[in-house]
Protein backbone atom coordinates (compact mmCIF):
# COMPACT_ATOMS: atom_id res chain seq x y z
CA UNK A 1 0.00 0.00 0.00
CA UNK A 2 1.30 3.41 -0.97
CA UNK A 3 1.70 6.01 1.78
CA UNK A 4 -0.79 8.84 1.32
CA UNK A 5 0.66 11.41 3.68
CA UNK A 6 2.22 14.72 2.94
CA UNK A 7 5.92 14.76 3.86
CA UNK A 8 6.44 18.50 3.92
CA UNK A 9 4.55 21.75 4.16
CA UNK A 10 5.85 25.05 2.80
CA UNK A 11 9.14 23.29 2.13
CA UNK A 12 9.61 22.24 5.78
CA UNK A 13 10.08 18.53 6.42
CA UNK A 14 7.44 17.27 8.89
CA UNK A 15 9.66 14.59 10.46
CA UNK A 16 12.33 17.12 11.34
CA UNK A 17 9.70 19.56 12.63
CA UNK A 18 7.87 17.03 14.81
CA UNK A 19 11.03 15.49 16.23
CA UNK A 20 12.29 18.95 17.23
CA UNK A 21 8.89 20.00 18.56
CA UNK A 22 8.42 16.92 20.75
CA UNK A 23 12.01 17.03 21.97
CA UNK A 24 11.38 20.53 23.30
CA UNK A 25 7.87 19.62 24.49
CA UNK A 26 9.11 16.80 26.73
CA UNK A 27 11.90 18.99 28.12
CA UNK A 28 9.27 21.46 29.32
CA UNK A 29 6.52 19.08 30.50
CA UNK A 30 6.73 15.89 32.55
CA UNK A 31 3.07 14.80 32.51
CA UNK A 32 -0.31 15.57 31.00
CA UNK A 33 -1.28 17.42 34.20
CA UNK A 34 1.38 20.06 33.52
CA UNK A 35 -0.26 21.01 30.20
CA UNK A 36 -2.69 23.93 30.19
CA UNK A 37 -6.15 23.30 31.53
CA UNK A 38 -7.76 24.83 28.43
CA UNK A 39 -5.83 22.44 26.15
CA UNK A 40 -6.77 19.45 28.32
CA UNK A 41 -10.41 20.60 28.35
CA UNK A 42 -10.48 20.80 24.54
CA UNK A 43 -9.07 17.27 24.29
CA UNK A 44 -11.52 16.03 26.94
CA UNK A 45 -14.35 17.36 24.77
CA UNK A 46 -13.03 15.21 21.91
CA UNK A 47 -12.76 12.16 24.19
CA UNK A 48 -16.32 12.75 25.45
CA UNK A 49 -17.54 12.99 21.85
CA UNK A 50 -15.85 9.69 20.92
CA UNK A 51 -17.28 8.09 24.07
CA UNK A 52 -20.81 9.14 23.06
CA UNK A 53 -20.29 7.65 19.59
CA UNK A 54 -19.03 4.27 20.83
CA UNK A 55 -20.55 1.21 22.42
CA UNK A 56 -18.98 -0.35 25.55
CA UNK A 57 -17.34 -3.35 23.88
CA UNK A 58 -16.18 -1.73 20.65
CA UNK A 59 -12.58 -1.78 19.48
CA UNK A 60 -11.47 1.78 18.70
CA UNK A 61 -8.61 2.94 16.48
CA UNK A 62 -7.07 6.40 16.73
CA UNK A 63 -5.16 7.43 13.61
CA UNK A 64 -2.52 10.06 14.40
CA UNK A 65 -2.75 10.26 18.19
CA UNK A 66 0.08 12.76 18.77
CA UNK A 67 0.80 12.96 22.49
CA UNK A 68 -2.16 10.67 23.11
CA UNK A 69 -4.17 12.60 25.68
CA UNK A 70 -7.53 11.77 24.08
CA UNK A 71 -6.53 8.09 23.95
CA UNK A 72 -5.33 8.27 27.57
CA UNK A 73 -8.75 9.59 28.62
CA UNK A 74 -10.62 6.96 26.59
CA UNK A 75 -8.54 4.19 28.14
CA UNK A 76 -9.24 5.58 31.63
CA UNK A 77 -12.93 5.10 30.75
CA UNK A 78 -12.23 1.43 29.99
CA UNK A 79 -12.22 1.66 26.21
CA UNK A 80 -10.37 -0.92 24.12
CA UNK A 81 -8.27 1.51 22.10
CA UNK A 82 -5.35 1.16 19.72
CA UNK A 83 -3.40 4.22 18.57
CA UNK A 84 -1.29 4.91 15.49
CA UNK A 85 1.31 7.68 15.46
CA UNK A 86 4.09 8.16 12.91
CA UNK A 87 6.36 10.04 15.34
CA UNK A 88 8.32 7.91 17.79
CA UNK A 89 8.82 11.01 19.95
CA UNK A 90 5.18 12.07 20.24
CA UNK A 91 3.81 9.23 22.35
CA UNK A 92 6.12 9.39 25.39
CA UNK A 93 3.35 10.38 27.83
CA UNK A 94 0.92 7.82 26.43
CA UNK A 95 3.54 5.09 26.76
CA UNK A 96 4.45 6.23 30.28
CA UNK A 97 0.97 6.75 31.73
CA UNK A 98 -1.26 4.25 29.93
CA UNK A 99 -1.44 0.73 28.53
CA UNK A 100 -2.91 1.85 25.19
CA UNK A 101 -1.53 -0.32 22.36
CA UNK A 102 0.52 1.98 20.11
CA UNK A 103 1.74 1.32 16.58
CA UNK A 104 4.37 3.67 15.17
CA UNK A 105 4.05 4.21 11.45
CA UNK A 106 1.35 4.93 8.92
CA UNK A 107 -2.10 3.47 8.43
CA UNK A 108 -2.58 0.69 7.44
CA UNK A 109 0.99 -0.55 6.91
CA UNK A 110 1.93 -0.48 10.58
CA UNK A 111 -1.01 -2.62 11.72
CA UNK A 112 -1.06 -6.37 12.10
CA UNK A 113 -3.40 -7.69 9.40
CA UNK A 114 -5.47 -9.51 12.05
CA UNK A 115 -6.60 -6.23 13.67
CA UNK A 116 -10.21 -5.20 13.24
CA UNK A 117 -11.93 -2.10 14.55
CA UNK A 118 -15.53 -1.10 15.09
CA UNK A 119 -14.79 2.61 15.23
CA UNK A 120 -11.85 4.68 14.02
CA UNK A 121 -11.25 8.39 14.33
CA UNK A 122 -8.78 11.09 13.39
CA UNK A 123 -8.59 14.21 15.52
CA UNK A 124 -6.88 17.34 14.23
CA UNK A 125 -4.59 15.39 11.90
CA UNK A 126 -6.01 16.14 8.49
CA UNK A 127 -4.00 19.36 8.17
CA UNK A 128 -1.00 17.34 6.96
CA UNK A 129 -2.93 16.12 3.90
CA UNK A 130 -3.85 17.88 0.72
CA UNK A 131 -7.38 17.23 -0.54
CA UNK A 132 -6.51 14.28 -2.78
CA UNK A 133 -4.32 12.57 -0.17
CA UNK A 134 -7.05 12.92 2.48
CA UNK A 135 -9.65 11.42 0.14
CA UNK A 136 -7.30 8.50 -0.58
CA UNK A 137 -6.69 7.97 3.14
CA UNK A 138 -10.44 8.01 3.89
CA UNK A 139 -11.01 5.44 1.15
CA UNK A 140 -8.20 3.32 2.57
CA UNK A 141 -9.87 3.40 6.00
CA UNK A 142 -13.15 2.31 4.42
CA UNK A 143 -11.41 -0.47 2.47
CA UNK A 144 -9.68 -1.70 5.65
CA UNK A 145 -13.10 -2.66 6.99
CA UNK A 146 -13.52 -0.16 9.81
CA UNK A 147 -17.25 -0.16 10.54
CA UNK A 148 -17.58 3.53 11.48
CA UNK A 149 -15.24 6.50 11.15
CA UNK A 150 -15.13 9.94 12.77
CA UNK A 151 -13.17 12.86 11.34
CA UNK A 152 -13.27 15.07 14.40
CA UNK A 153 -11.89 18.24 12.83
CA UNK A 154 -11.29 19.46 9.32
CA UNK A 155 -8.92 22.23 8.26
CA UNK A 156 -7.92 21.36 4.71
CA UNK A 157 -5.71 23.64 2.70
CA UNK A 158 -5.40 22.61 -0.95
CA UNK A 159 -3.81 25.72 -2.40
CA UNK A 160 -6.99 27.78 -2.08
CA UNK A 161 -9.34 28.61 0.73
CA UNK A 162 -12.35 26.61 -0.36
CA UNK A 163 -14.58 23.97 1.17
CA UNK A 164 -13.48 20.37 0.72
CA UNK A 165 -16.00 18.15 -0.99
CA UNK A 166 -15.77 14.45 -0.28
CA UNK A 167 -17.40 12.40 -3.01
Amino acid sequence: MRKFYQQEWFGIDFKSFYDKFYDEFYKRYKSYEELSESWRDSKKAVADFVLRQSDPSERILSIGCGSGYVEYLLRKEGKNITAIEPSLEATRFLEQFSDVKIYHGYFPECLDKTNSFDLAYMNATEYVFDKNALIKLLNCIKDYGVKRFLLVSASIYDGRFAPLRLI
